[in-house]
């Protein structure tokens, strides 16, 4: 099995030498230059296909020589990122190996004081489908403390792999982030498909993504926690991506069918980034309230076991005084005390068709974009109030429907 690990934190890469070759007074022009030029490609300014300046048009507008430029592009052209048509013009051509035509790169966005919790199995199940066809991986850990998207996509263009799995920042403005760092991979010539959450181009053209059943999961633990009587249930948040969307949307969807307010204060976005925080702080609140939630539903496990330690340091009772449930159903979730009600999801199955889904565009470009949803299951155990643990029969449906669709069909709903 060809497994490369890349990992970004502590390594510099000719992407960083050439970068801050711009900040050496004393580097030759031509470095300047052509670092400048290379950043730009990596980082999809400069798109796979489309043509540079002129060299007369470089020399007015940038005051390098002629020679300074000449220079520059030819080791542009030698790295194979550029290639020069003597009449034609110089356009942006990534040339790979053969060997790099059959490598993937696995972006994760995840800081050191964050678990791989799900996104292991998800890498190490894309891994073996990738094997099975003959590729090679990449996989590239980006620190979101240290590093924008952006610039984990434009070493990924560096390494020339052909295409990327992309697994999603989830911090401030995260959505911009997220798309810059997609259209990079993209302007270099790669395919791409996004784990859970949805993205699309500038242009409004969707990138294949696969995610969890996030909407109906969500709702289905609302659900359950209506069946044992709560109804005064608060949700913790955070800001970001579409799979935090769709869970909060579920939450509300079954508050609103039930007919159950949600006060502002039960819809609490988490006050800290770090994962190893959230929750602590958001029960001392909910403790502090004059009429205190009944359950909480917690937007993954992490959360969850973070708010089950601090109950207990604070002598709130689960699920006698407060239910719990979680999103995930992490390996730590059942031994937990009290062993965690939570929505388990598929995590080596969106790896699996993640993969899949990408090789098919490896192998056919025009392959339309597709939206997949994984089925969740409810797993209940004590923390909700149930006796003991058992496993919900009702699993959900598997969706796979082209993009196409899914818009055409929304657009039907608006009319």
């Amino acid at each position: 099995m060809f497994y490369y690990w890349y990992i970004m934190t502590g390594i510099e890469t000719s992407v960083d030498h050439e970068l801050a070759a711009t900040h050496r007074p004393r580097s030759p022009r031509y470095d300047q230059l052509k670092a400048r030029l290379r950043h730009q490609l990596l980082t999809g300014r400069l798109k796979h296909g489309s043509r540079l300046p002129t060299e007369k048009e470089l020399c007015r507008g940038s005051g390098y020589s002629r020679n300074t430029i000449r220079r520059a592009m030819a080791e542009l052209e030698a790295e194979g990122l550029i290639r020069r048509t003597a009449g034609s013009g110089t356009f942006v051509e990534y040339r790979r190996s053969r060997r790099q035509q059959r490598l993937i790169a696995l972006l994760v966005h995840l800081s050191p004081r964050r678990q791989w919790g799900l996104v292991r199995p998800i890498v190490e199940h894309a891994q073996r489908a990738a094997e099975d066809h003959g590729y090679e991986t990449l996989v590239v850990e980006s620190d979101p403390d240290r590093h924008i998207p952006v610039q984990a996509a434009a070493r990924i263009n560096a390494a020339k792999a052909a295409g990327t799995i992309y697994f999603p920042f989830a911090r401030e403005a995260a959505d911009i982030r997220n798309q810059e760092a997609v259209e990079a991979l993209l302007a270099a010539g790669q395919q791409v498909v996004v784990i859970d959450t949805t993205l699309s181009d500038r242009r409004g053209r969707a990138v294949s993504s696969v995610i969890s059943e996030n909407r109906r999961g969500a709702y289905l633990l609302t659900r359950h926690l209506m069946q044992h009587g709560y109804r005064q249930i608060a949700f913790l948040t955070w800001h970001g991506m579409d799979s935090v969307k769709q869970r909060e949307d579920g939450f509300r969807a079954a508050m609103g069918e039930a007919g159950l307010a949600i006060p502002p204060e039960y819809l609490l976005h988490m006050g800290s980034p770090d994962v190893a925080q959230q929750g602590h702080q958001e029960v001392d609140v909910f403790m502090a309230m004059r009429q205190p939630p009944q359950a909480i539903v917690c937007l993954h496990d992490l959360v969850a076991l973070n708010v089950l330690q601090r109950c207990a340091q604070r002598g709130w009772r689960v699920p006698d005084d407060v239910a719990v449930v979680g999103f995930d159903d992490l390996p730590e979730a059942a031994a937990a005390a009290p062993a965690l009600t939570t929505m388990r999801q598929a995590p080596g199955e969106m790896g699996r068709r993640a993969m899949q889904q990408l090789l098919a565009q490896l192998a056919d470009p025009a392959t339309p974009p597709l939206q997949q949803v994984v089925p969740c299951e409810l797993i209940v155990r004590r923390s909700c109030g149930c006796g003991g643990q058992q496993k919900n029969p009702q699993i959900t449906q598997i969706f796979t429907v082209s993009t196409d669709e899914r818009i055409a069909k929304q657009r039907q709903k608006e009319l």
